[in-house]
């Protein structure tokens, strides 16, 4: 499986929190928030997506499903 960034901003964007928001609710900084959605960080910690994942009310897999342009070309 492959970390998708694309599912953890519109995961944030749908819970209507900021990067700084999200970040704090979860519990890490907002650089490391930062770094997951503009693809900075391809091998996530497993620990930092379950704190993203509780605070945005998701199970952390949803970080792993294919974008959807990609879904729609295959």
């Amino acid at each position: 499986m492959k970390f998708n960034p694309e599912t953890l901003t519109a995961a944030r964007v749908a819970a209507g929190l900021s990067v700084v928001t999200l970040a704090k609710q979860a519990g890490v900084s907002h650089a490391t928030v930062y770094a997951l959605e503009n693809s900075h960080v391809t091998s996530p910690r497993q620990s930092v997506l379950s704190k993203l994942a509780a605070a945005l009310g998701v199970d952390w897999q949803v970080f792993f499903a294919p974008a959807l342009l990609e879904s729609e070309s295959a």
